[in-house]
């Protein structure tokens, strides 16, 4: 198996006033991703394992922001 990479940019970012957990607010980052080696839906994986997982993505992204999102904000 390949070793497999992914390069990215941070285009935005936002702090959003939801809190979860001990936190008060919540902050995000839109990128632009490429896949260096591998597949392209490796990045998923890999912003995962960088702790910058995806909103929305039920594999490989983060449950609790999944669920702020779709309460707060009505995105799923």
């Amino acid at each position: 198996m390949k070793p497999a990479s992914t390069r990215w940019r941070c285009l935005h970012r936002v702090q959003l006033p939801f809190g979860i957990g001990k936190f008060p607010t919540t902050r995000y980052s839109l990128v632009a991703a490429w896949p260096h080696t591998g597949r392209r839906h490796q990045i998923r994986r890999h912003l995962h394992g960088a702790n910058h997982p995806i909103v929305a993505d039920h594999d490989h992204g983060d449950n609790k922001h999944n669920h702020l999102w779709e309460e707060k904000i009505g995105i799923h």
